[in-house]
């Protein structure tokens, strides 16, 4: 079976309009967290943009072994909070897959470089962020 390219999608949107903070709060309690469908300013930004973030996935993830054997596929959704510094904390699984693969697209995620983050009012905020990764043979 020959692998097909794995790709990415995000759910993310430049919205334009003024800001808004939610009622959730960051990994330490204190500070507020902005979700993507709040209108920021300025969303996060991978760099080099969207089809970087693509490619970055495309190189890094592995096909698990085991999944891969089994004929295991399907679409990890993968959460995370982009900080005000732009480093990807808070990295969990929305939604599994077996065999390994919800694994790789954690470890992928955690380690990918800094974003520039987001900003409301022209200062960098915490921003949620969902990334489907979608893992499928052929």
């Amino acid at each position: 079976m020959k692998l097909l390219l794995i790709a990415a999608t995000a759910f993310l949107l430049p919205l334009m309009a003024t800001a808004q903070t939610t009622r959730t709060t960051d990994y330490t309690g204190t500070l507020p967290v902005y979700e993507m469908f709040d209108t920021l300013v300025h969303p996060p930004v991978f760099k080099g943009g969207e089809s970087a973030m693509y490619q970055f996935i495309g190189e890094n993830v592995v096909y698990p072994r085991y999944a891969k054997k089994n004929g295991i596929q399907g679409t990890v959704i993968i959460e995370f909070l982009v900080d005000a510094k732009g480093k990807v904390k808070n990295i969990k699984a929305l939604k599994e897959v077996g065999g390994g693969c919800t694994e790789e697209a954690l470890r992928v995620v955690k380690s990918m470089p800094k974003w520039t983050p987001g900003t409301c009012e022209g200062k960098p905020v915490i921003v949620r962020y969902t990334l489907p990764i979608k893992f499928k043979l052929s």
